[in-house]
């Protein structure tokens, strides 16, 4: 639905499906995030995806991480006690920013 975010001080910019730039805002997208994962420890589901990102490359070589590869892995995870419509594109850009960061983390140490 969405390519993988760009994020800049105050937004996370997303290409969609019209090819236009949106803007999620980024105090509201992490607030939303929060509000979905719940207790769920957000440093701890990015080491999980990126593992699970990292398998992949493995396994089928160069893998570019997308749009259901993050909606799915939030739905798998927390998706169990949520329903559908509390995982907006808002809550699954910000996790993705969050991988992004996290990802640039990684590689800087």
């Amino acid at each position: 639905m969405f390519k993988k975010p760009t994020i800049g001080p105050k937004d996370y910019i997303s290409v969609g499906l019209s090819g236009w730039p949106e803007r999620f805002q980024r105090t509201k997208a992490d607030a939303a995030l929060r509000i979905f994962l719940g207790d769920l420890p957000l440093d701890e589901l990015l080491e999980n995806f990126a593992t699970q990102q990292d398998l992949e490359r493995r396994k089928h070589g160069r893998h570019e991480t997308l749009w259901g590869d993050v909606e799915g892995y939030l739905m798998r995870v927390v998706g169990g006690g949520k329903r559908p419509h509390s995982m907006t594109p808002t809550v699954v850009i910000a996790f993705w920013a969050a991988y992004v960061l996290h990802e640039r983390n990684e590689a800087a140490n």
